[in-house]
C-alpha cells in the first residue's frame, strides 16, 4: 500500500503514517543556530534490506544529510530539546529526486513540499538506543505558543513552538497516556564501523 506523507519522515524507509505533521512555512534551523547530535553514523534499515541508512555531517557548522543509495537525500539540522530528544528539521527533496525514485506498491510516496516548506519529526537518544518518532499533531498543540494547529497539522512559527512542541510531546510520551501510544516510533540499530 503506498503511503502518501504530508512532510518527510526521519528516514526515508520506515514504516510510519503520520497522524499529524509538524511543518513551518520557512527552515527555523541551519548551520549556524542548530546543534550537532551525538548519534552520527550508519544503521540498518528499519525496513530490513541490506541498504543501510547514512546519518552523515556535511562538514558546515551543525549541518547533516541522511542518505540510502538509490534513494531521495535529505537535508538535515537538529534542535537538541531537554536531554533526550531532538528535533529533526527536514528539507524536502527535489522533484527530481522524487520523478527518478519508482513508486512500487508496498514503498512510501514522497510529496514534494514547496521549496521554503520544512518539515519535522522527533529523535530520542535514551540508554544508547535511538528511536525516530513521527510528529504527532493533536489540538491540544495548539495551545503552544508558537504553535498553530489546524486540520493539516502543527504550523510551527519560531524556534520556541518548536522546543515548546517537543517538550510537549515528550512528556505525552513519558506519560504513560494511553493517546502516546499512536505515537509510533522505530528503533535505529546501529551498525559498528
Amino acid at each position: 500500500m503506498t503511503r502518501r506523507l504530508c512532510a518527510p519522515i526521519a528516514l526515508m524507509t520506515l514504516p510510519l503514517a503520520l497522524g499529524g505533521c509538524w511543518f513551518s512555512p520557512a527552515p527555523l534551523l541551519n548551520a549556524d543556530n542548530a546543534d550537532t547530535i551525538p548519534f552520527e553514523g550508519t544503521y540498518r534499515d528499519p525496513d530490513g534490506s541490506d541498504n543501510p541508512v547514512i546519518l552523515a555531517s556535511t562538514g558546515e557548522g551543525a549541518a547533516y544529510t541522511l542518505r540510502q543509495e538509490g534513494e531521495v537525500t535529505f537535508d538535515l539540522f537538529f534542535l537538541a530539546v531537554d536531554d533526550e530528544w531532538y528535533a529533526a528539521q527536514m528539507s524536502r527533496p527535489t522533484v527530481d529526486e522524487i520523478a527518478e525514485k519508482p513508486v512500487d506498491d508496498g514503498e512510501l510516496q514522497i510529496n514534494p513540499l514547496a521549496e521554503d516548506l520544512a518539515g519535522y519529526n522527533l529523535m530520542r537518544l535514551s540508554d544508547g538506543e535511538l528511536r525516530a518518532y513521527n510528529a504527532v499533531c493533536t489540538q491540544d498543540f495548539g495551545d503552544i505558543a508558537g504553535v498553530e494547529f489546524d486540520d493539516i497539522g502543527c504550523l510551527i512559527t519560531d524556534l520556541d513552538g518548536l522546543a515548546g512542541a517537543v517538550r510537549h510531546y515528550a512528556e505525552l510520551v513519558d506519560s504513560g497516556d494511553k493517546a502516546a501510544e499512536d505515537f509510533e516510533y522505530v528503533v535505529l540499530e546501529r551498525i559498528p564501523e
